[in-house]
């Protein structure tokens, strides 16, 4: 009786071990897929940047960014709680008010 526990033991271990490799190789096929889209992304999709950094790049206040984009100067993307503008555009005002300051 001993061997016959065993056996359906084992046989439910490589039921489970098989099953373990069709999760494992579902996940690598999921992880390639993944690698693919970020590599194969457009270069405009990480474009983005957060408000801070934004402002940092410009030597103003947060609140100079959120004003040009209330004012609709400023293409948003809200991921969540986090507000992103695009750093080319943020690049062009720099341009554009570089000779403003002091």
């Amino acid at each position: 009786m001993t061997e016959t526990a065993n056996i359906v033991t084992v046989e439910e271990m490589f039921s489970e071990l098989k099953k373990l490799g069709k999760q494992e190789r579902e996940i690598q096929a999921r992880r390639d897929e993944l690698i693919d889209m970020i590599l194969n992304a457009p270069k405009d999709a990480w474009d983005w940047i957060s408000v801070k950094y934004a402002a940092t790049i410009l030597g103003r206040s947060p609140s100079f960014i959120y004003t040009k984009i209330n004012d609709g100067k400023l293409e948003v993307l809200y991921q969540g709680t986090c507000v992103n503008v695009r750093e080319s555009e943020i690049k062009a005002i720099n341009d554009k008010y570089k000779y403003r300051r002091k």
